[in-house]
Parts: structure tokens; sequence; C-alpha cells
């Protein structure tokens, strides 16, 4: 029986200043230096720490798709407002 290989997962920012990708949701936390996590936390509780973290920068979640098949891509579109 051939080995199962498990999908690879990346999770990438791209904003008009920088481009930065991660191996998962941690390493994206960990690579916009917000504040370290408890010990042992799940995959789920880094993602919403670095989703706090870009509401916090002024981020807003405006649109969210995702491919009818399990292991294709979802893209998560922001926008920022514009400072006066």
């Amino acid at each position: 029986m051939p080995a199962v290989v498990a999908p690879r997962i990346t999770v990438r920012l791209v904003t008009v200043d920088q481009e930065v990708e991660a191996l998962n949701w941690q390493d994206l936390a960990a690579k916009l230096k917000v504040p370290v996590a408890k010990k042992d936390a799940t995959e789920a509780f880094h993602s919403i720490r670095a989703l706090t973290y870009l509401g916090r920068q002024g981020w807003e979640l405006v649109s969210y798709h995702k491919t009818d098949t399990s292991l294709g891509p979802a893209v998560w579109t922001f926008k920022r407002k514009v400072g006066k």
C-alpha cells in the first residue's frame, strides 16, 4: 500500500508592503510577532490569535471563498480603512 502524504498547508499574508508565507497559523502568528500563546495551544487558537492581531491593526474581513474540495485553497480578503 502506498504511503499517505499529508497535504502541504500554507498560510500567506499579502499586503502592499509585505508578503509573509508561513507553514501554519502558529508560524504566521510568530512571523507577525503576535504575543506568545499559552503552551499546547491548538491550531484553531493560533488562527484566532493571528486574526485578532490583524483586526487590532485595522484589518477587516470582507470576504471568504473556499473551493468545493476539502484540500483546495481558501481565500480570505481583508481591507483596512484609509487614514485621513
